[in-house]
């Protein structure tokens, strides 16, 4: 399976330490991103990101003999978060996070989704843990042989 195949289809299996490299040049391209401070750019990044995040969350999950769909529901709470926390919180005029002493239900939404991030954060590593240390299935399945690696 070529790097390609990795980042766009959910076809296919990979093992641990190309789940941990998927993950990392994902989040390298994001925080490389989120160095400019342009809140449309870092969102439309963060949005497309979910695809090929969902990929190798996926891949993995298939190498692990897992069911799918808890790729499916982090990238959408990826995806739900990332829109919320752009569209609300980052005022475009200024591209900065902007609350006022004046605007209390800003300075509750930068807050709660500070909270809701923070949880967000620990259930990802969560998730990617058991995605790093969970055991192979050694059984050819559906979705190919065994991952080399």
């Amino acid at each position: 399976m070529n790097v390609i195949q990795v980042f766009t289809s959910p076809r296919g299996r990979i093992g641990p330490l190309a789940f941990l490299l998927g993950i990392a040049c994902i989040a390298a391209i994001e925080f490389a991103v989120a160095l400019t401070r342009q809140p449309n750019l870092m969102l439309g990044v963060a949005l497309v990101a979910c695809v090929p995040l969902f990929m190798v969350f996926v891949k993995r999950l298939n190498d692990m003999g897992a069911p799918a769909w808890p790729a499916l529901v982090f990238v959408a709470c990826e995806a739900v978060i990332a829109w919320l926390g752009f569209s609300y919180v980052m005022n475009p005029s200024d591209n900065a996070l902007v609350a006022a002493p004046w605007e209390p239900d800003k300075l509750l939404a930068i807050r709660v989704l500070g909270v809701v991030g923070m949880a967000f954060t620990i259930a990802v590593s969560a998730f990617v843990l058991w995605g790093l240390i969970g055991p192979s299935t050694n059984k050819e399945t559906a979705h190919g042989p065994r991952a080399a690696y």
